[in-house]
């Protein structure tokens, strides 16, 4: 029977515990019998009072791990991933903390495998809407065409793993490519897994996007989405409201039935959508357009760009159509 891993590093001030706790509360939803652990670390553990110790009765095992205090968060809980295979014996998911589980994911038990994954963005490496960034960061820990052209970038949100020696070895590898990726300057875990997946033959699966539905990316797969990725960066509204609910409320009793009511709303809760194709699309993925998004952060440096240029397009100097 599969075993399902979550590893959190949280603080007070922050909401990977809340989203953790409905994540958990979610897969236990649909699977009761769900074997869960959790791992977290030792600053995290010291933060479980005032009602955020309740995350303790919906886990069947907590993992406290002694960290350095001064390494920061996202550093601690991406190491704690990388190294996710010492945590437990047996075939095992893992899920991040920013999820919520819609359906049942025993399916899982029946694919055939040494690690299963799904694409970051639901797109290969050469569609990546962030590629020109990730490449950059590729190019930084391993200057080879054939490792930073590769297609297959994977998403480390939610990983099926077997219990083998390839395995072992894999994750004993992504730990130590993780800290050889932090002393070239790189922090994010998906790099030093895609190093990782390059190092080592081992039998991968791409799942279908339904197991891994990242949020804005993921609209072809909503009607079947089994676990919703919705992203603590950028999180919609509705997540956002459930995670400050969960706090106020010091992880109540009530605080389920918010849960459950975002799991059902959970892929209708991106308001104004459109559908980006062709030329949209590809400018989607130019480094132009990533600038174009930093830029938006600057409302006052945007909005004087914008009028600038739509003052020349009045004029008619903007272009025109052929």
């Amino acid at each position: 029977m599969l075993k399902y891993l979550y590893i959190c590093v949280a603080a007070e001030n922050n909401f990977y515990l809340e989203q953790t706790y409905a994540s958990i509360i979610s897969l236990k939803y649909h699977m009761p019998n769900a074997y869960v652990t959790l791992v977290v670390d030792s600053e995290t553990e010291k933060t479980l009072t005032n009602g955020r110790e309740k995350i303790r009765s919906i886990v069947d095992e907590l993992i406290v791990e002694n960290l350095d205090s001064s390494v920061k968060p996202v550093i601690r809980a991406f190491s704690l991933k990388s190294r996710m295979k010492e945590f437990l014996t047996g075939d095992f998911v893992y899920i991040d903390c920013d999820t919520l589980v819609l359906k049942s994911l025993s399916e899982l038990e029946n694919i055939k495998c040494d690690i299963a994954g799904v694409l970051d963005q639901h797109r290969k490496m050469s569609n990546n809407l962030e590629k020109h960034t990730h490449i950059c960061k590729l190019k930084k820990i391993l200057n080879s065409k054939e490792f930073y052209n590769c297609d297959i970038f994977v998403n480390s949100g939610v990983l099926l793993v077997k219990d083998n020696e390839k395995t072992n070895d894999f994750f004993r590898k992504w730990s130590l490519n993780y800290d050889y990726c932090l002393n070239k300057g790189v922090t994010p875990d998906q790099i030093s897994l895609s190093l990782t997946f390059f190092q080592n033959k081992i039998d991968y699966k791409e799942l279908d996007g339904s197991w891994n539905c990242q949020s804005y990316y993921g609209a072809n797969y909503y009607k079947d989405a089994k676990i919703f990725h919705y992203f603590s960066a950028g999180t919609p509204k509705c997540f956002v409201e459930m995670q400050k609910y969960i706090k106020l409320n010091k992880f109540d009793e009530t605080c389920i039935d918010v849960i459950l009511k975002t799991m059902k709303n959970a892929t209708n809760s991106f308001g104004d959508c459109f559908l980006a194709t062709g030329e949209e699309y590809y400018l989607m993925s130019t480094a132009m357009y990533r600038f174009l998004v930093i830029l938006y952060r600057h409302k006052r440096v945007f909005n004087f760009f914008e009028r600038m240029v739509g003052f020349f397009r009045g004029k008619g100097f903007y272009w025109r159509e052929k």
